[in-house]
């Protein structure tokens, strides 16, 4: 992502900067294979955003003024019958403050698509 390279450049990498721009290749091109544009990334409360990782590439959030609330299949959820669903999602943690409190955190998570 920082280092400039073009499919014909020989990489040299019997030396340090060699190996970094080798290095910076592989990286890249693992990054488009595995977060084409149009690909998806979810990020759940507390962890950061595409741009704060430093992913390459322009992503924008998805349903950001829709407040939609999802299930997804499995351990008794209920089928979308297009009505509103009973449950929020809850996160897997508990308020640092709040030890006492048995019930899940409600907060909210980010879906992002990749634009370009």
């Amino acid at each position: 992502m920082n280092e400039e390279y073009t499919e014909n450049d020989e990489i040299d990498l019997t030396t340090l900067e060699g190996r970094k721009t080798y290095f910076n290749k592989i990286r890249d091109e693992m990054f488009e294979i595995y977060h084409p544009v149009s690909s998806g990334y979810v990020q759940y409360p507390g962890c950061l955003s595409p741009s704060e990782m430093g992913w390459r590439g322009t992503w924008e959030k998805q349903f950001a003024d829709e407040g939609c609330i999802f299930t997804t299949e499995g351990n008794g959820a209920e089928e979308f019958n297009g009505s509103g669903q009973k449950f929020q999602m809850y996160t897997f943690s508990k308020n640092i403050d709040d030890e006492e409190n048995e019930k899940p955190n409600r907060r909210s998570m980010v879906i992002w698509k990749r634009i370009a």
